[in-house]
């Protein structure tokens, strides 16, 4: 009985002993563990308070969790009260679910004052593409007046200018015809003399110097009216010249501004058209928000 109760004893000393080294094996293996861990928080410069803890092996790591397939959805509306919310957070949804609904009073009012304001932007578009056109409409009428008018000048200006200058071409001619026959009455006059030097007493060669002296006088007075009257003529003829000039000159200046003012008018037609096209596509944008 003795020899058993010692194999007995034996055997529990050999099972403590055999636990106790499990124990200290453990035990190495955790601080083994827990030194590698403390060396990869070391080498990651991170820092921990000491407390007394149970010593267990972990890893720790940073990183960012996503799920496979997202979506953001950002509502167009603002401003617009929501009516229902047809979720709770977390539930899964499906396309087409209806998600929330809004409240459709404010969006009616919206848009009833969105097709007030195009109406309203139309009606001035409108209006303003029609001004321009009329504006062109007159300026292009008014050149026609003004250039016809300004050529009835010219022609009048020319007109009179011609007249006076062809009265000063007519008075010239005249002026040296008589210049002409004054000149024959000279040398007329100068044989029937010296005829009568002659035959001082011969009745018909006095009565033709008379008459040669006569015609002379008369020759020579149309002479001097014909001298005095040029100078005025052709002052009123270099008068009238410059009249014509100026009117020549005037009918450029008004057919220049004219053609300005017309191409001015079609600009601002150009431009109430592109600011109504401009329009019609921001209001075009803004309905498509609504």
């Amino acid at each position: 009985m003795k020899l058993i109760e010692k194999l007995k004893k034996k055997k529990k000393t050999v099972i403590i002993i055999a636990i106790i080294l499990i124990i200290i094996f453990m035990i190495n293996r955790n601080i083994n563990d827990a030194q590698k861990a403390l060396e990869e928080a070391q080498n990651k410069i991170e820092t921990e308070a000491i407390e007394k803890r149970t010593i267990a092996k972990s890893v720790s790591t940073t990183g960012t969790v996503t799920t496979e397939n997202s979506k953001e959805i950002i509502a167009s509306l603002t401003g617009t009260k929501i009516a229902t919310v047809n979720v709770t957070e977390g539930q899964k949804v499906s396309v087409g679910d209806v998600i929330c609904t809004f409240d459709m009073e404010t969006l009616q009012n919206n848009l009833s004052d969105a097709k007030t304001t195009a109406n309203i932007s139309n009606a001035q578009s409108n209006l303003s593409i029609e001004s321009a056109r009329r504006n062109l409409a007159d300026a292009m009428k008014n050149r026609d007046t003004q250039i016809v008018s300004a050529q009835k000048e010219v022609a009048s200006a020319q007109e009179a200018y011609n007249n006076a200058q062809n009265q000063v071409n007519s008075v010239s001619d005249a002026l040296n015809q008589k210049q002409a026959e004054l000149a024959a009455l000279n040398a007329s006059q100068t044989e029937t003399q010296n005829a009568l030097t002659l035959i001082p007493d011969d009745k018909a060669l006095q009565e033709k110097l008379a008459t040669q002296t006569a015609q002379k006088e008369a020759v020579t007075a149309e002479i001097a009216q014909m001298q005095a009257t040029l100078p005025e003529l052709q002052q009123v003829a270099n008068q009238l010249k410059s009249a014509f000039d100026a009117a020549v000159s005037a009918l450029s200046t008004t057919t220049s501004t004219a053609d300005s003012n017309i191409a001015t008018m079609q600009d601002n037609l150009s431009n109430a058209e592109l600011s109504a096209k401009s329009s019609s596509i921001a209001r075009k944008r803004s309905s498509a928000k609504l």
